[in-house]
């Protein structure tokens, strides 16, 4: 009998306080790049803006060999993954036939002309990118505990979910299990009019506070929309996950969560 696997992950808004947070439960053989079409349906992320997925390769391997051999040093780690030819970073986009050319562009970023705010020299042209609908979320993670980072308009600032691998899940034909659902969550989402989270939080508090002299703004950015800053509708989310990508049967997933397929609203 074909088992899958199922992973769980905890999705977090990074820099942002109070968390907000999501779980999900997805198949392991979809795409990176469904995977990046769900995280920005999950956190109101509704523009059409460049994003990727960062996997520190390096780290996760750290934290895997460490519990098998907690002596082991980043250094000897490093070592293996050399030998090996494993790179220590590597990048996922979506990536169209005529994206990657000559000039080192990647769906309309172009290397050599971002500032990149975390660490220039990191995202630099020579480090690899994969096409994020050409490979499995697999790919990019397989141990409980690895983690990978979504970058939404990363390079105007921007926002960044870190994503966390909580817990793989064996099923069969027998098993009744959804291979794509979001499980629970805090907090609404983005608001894209703010420059990222320090800026959101800013003006959480001030929406919060009438006698906060950012209180109008804060009303008009946020209340303006109908919404509480820290409630998460699991359920709407879920219709909303069914209605972009199909209810998901153990056998038979459809459309742009195929590994290869054209995914809607790309990275």
């Amino acid at each position: 009998m074909e088992n899958r696997t199922v992973f769980h992950f905890y999705v977090e808004l990074d820099d942002y306080v109070p968390a907000m947070w999501r779980r999900i439960q997805i198949a392991s053989d979809f795409s990176l790049a469904l995977l990046g079409n769900v995280c920005r349906l999950l956190y109101e992320m509704n523009e059409d803006k460049s994003s990727f997925f960062e996997v520190p390769v390096l780290d996760n391997m750290l934290q895997y060999e460490q519990k098998i051999s907690p002596g082991i040093t980043r250094s000897q780690v490093s070592e293996i993954m050399y030998s090996r030819g494993k790179e220590e970073l590597v990048f996922y986009r979506y990536i169209d036939d005529d994206d990657n050319d000559a000039d080192g562009e990647y769906n309309g970023i172009i290397f050599e002309q971002c500032d990149f705010s975390i660490d220039s020299e990191k995202y630099a042209p020579s480090l690899p990118t994969h096409d994020a609908k050409m490979k499995p979320i697999r790919h990019a993670v397989e141990h409980s505990g690895d983690i990978m980072f979504y970058h939404y308009e990363f390079n105007c600032g921007g926002w960044t979910l870190k994503l966390k691998l909580e817990k793989l899940i064996e099923v069969n034909e027998e098993d009744d299990i959804d291979l794509l659902v979001v499980l629970d969550g805090r907090g609404y989402g983005i608001i894209e009019e703010c420059n990222g989270p320090t800026e959101l939080s800013r003006l959480v508090k001030a929406y919060r506070n009438k006698n906060n002299p950012d209180h109008s703004e804060a009303r008009y950015l946020i209340g303006s929309k109908g919404v509480s800053p820290t409630k998460f509708d699991v359920e709407a989310k879920n219709r909303s996950i069914i209605h972009q990508f199909g209810k998901q049967g153990l056998w038979s997933p459809t459309g742009s969560l195929l590994v290869g397929d054209s995914a809607p609203n790309p990275l």
